[in-house]
């Protein structure tokens, strides 16, 4: 008989299963547009680790908008748990809070870095860099990438419509 930790994950249940480097804004959100929504990406050993992680983090009172484990591994074995949050202001807070919560069941104290859409590098997690390299605005956001989304897209069509009519 197996047994799922995640009924009320405890002190150290996660110690060694979860990657101290998150993913910002490098996945596309499955709730509202790029512009309106963040995903964070937490890399964790095995299916059911991820699973845990995932349920732990959905019945948090984080304030968040969706969250989900990956159903298949990456090139490595990992497994991602995604997270959602609205694009604001409020936004390190939120993530500053919900990696405090699983410090707990990591046993692990908060040596955390990030990579966000505008940076390869792993940075430390805080507040300078945090603000220096997310955007929290969706109007700052949509106006940086939107637009040369939507000048390719545009130019896609007219060369489209050209070779349509040549």
């Amino acid at each position: 008989m197996t047994s799922n930790i995640n009924e009320g994950l405890i002190n150290g249940d996660l110690r060694g299963l979860v990657d101290s480097i998150l993913m910002i804004d490098q996945y596309k959100p499955k709730i509202g547009e790029d512009g309106d929504t963040v995903t964070v990406a937490f890399t964790v050993r095995y299916d059911e680790p991820a699973k845990d992680l995932s349920n732990f983090i959905q019945t948090s009172d984080i304030d968040h908008l969706d969250v989900d484990a990956s159903d298949s591994m990456d090139e490595h074995g990992n497994y991602q748990v995604f997270v959602e949050f609205e694009r604001n202001r409020g936004l390190y807070n939120g993530i500053r809070l919900l990696l405090d919560m699983i410090d707990k069941v990591t046993s692990e104290k908060g040596d955390w870095k990030f990579t966000a859409l505008s940076t390869d590098e792993d940075l430390e997690f805080n507040k300078e860099n945090f603000n220096s390299y997310v955007i929290l605005s969706p109007k700052e956001y949509n106006d940086r990438y939107k637009t040369n989304q939507q000048t390719a897209e545009q130019e896609i069509k007219e060369r489209m419509k050209f070779m349509v009519n040549y």
